[in-house]
């Protein structure tokens, strides 16, 4: 049986967290929850997920700060518009986990002994970077 995909949900909202937790729960995943990014970058460094996923009106920007700093993939789900009226759509949570899904799938990368290119590191600015930094020392 292979291991729990463990995610990190950040969401303010706590009826959504808890509602998307029992789901990703049902469907075998390890969910770490937060509700802010600063909580995201201890409760991240501490049990390194396989995936962020965040919830709008979070930063979209502070979330790509927390999951370079973790090095792990990102989804940032935001409401889209209708066209011809003032509804706000929400994604279905059958989409949300079908992305998840593909976020999470396993990559098999170079073989053992092959020279891995180094990674550029690009520092941010914000709150954030300042505060990964302090947890990484």
């Amino acid at each position: 049986m292979r291991p729990k995909r463990r995610v990190l949900l950040i969401d303010t909202q706590e009826d959504r967290q808890a509602v998307t937790r029992f789901v990703l729960v049902q469907h075998q995943y390890h969910v770490l929850s937060a509700s802010s990014v600063y909580e995201a970058a201890e409760v991240g460094h501490n049990d390194a997920p396989n995936l962020l996923l965040g919830f709008a009106p979070l930063s979209e920007q502070y979330l790509m700060e927390v999951a370079a700093a973790l090095d792990a993939p990102w989804l940032y789900i935001q409401p889209q518009l209708e066209s011809e009226g003032l509804a706000v759509l929400w994604p279905t949570m059958a989409d949300v986990l079908q992305r998840i899904k593909v976020a999470c799938s396993r990559k098999r990368g170079p073989k053992p002994g092959t020279p891995r290119p180094a990674r550029l590191a690009v520092p941010g600015e914000g709150p954030i970077t300042a505060l990964s930094k302090e947890i990484h020392k």
